[in-house]
């Protein structure tokens, strides 16, 4: 965004995990304990949905002000 001075959009959606079945892990452990070994070890969670195709569901989703970036061809690491 800084070295073609594109402005950032910000979005948040809430309700789309609706849209996708989640497994349920209690019904198998292992692929869970294997989940909490991912989380801890990358930071964040591994989705375990049994639909690849999104489900029809009410999704809210907000569009923010564009926030304006100043183009600079060469930033530094800082920016």
């Amino acid at each position: 965004a800084i070295r073609n001075g594109a402005d950032l959009v910000p979005v948040y959606s809430f309700g789309e995990t609706d849209a996708y079945d989640q497994v349920d892990l209690s019904r198998v452990p292992v692929i869970g304990s294997l989940r909490e070994r991912w989380t801890r070890i990358f930071g964040t969670t591994l989705p375990m949905v049994t639909n690849i195709i999104p489900l029809k569901c009410d999704c809210t989703t907000h569009v923010g002000r564009p926030i304006p970036v100043e183009r600079d061809p060469d930033p530094s690491p800082e920016k």
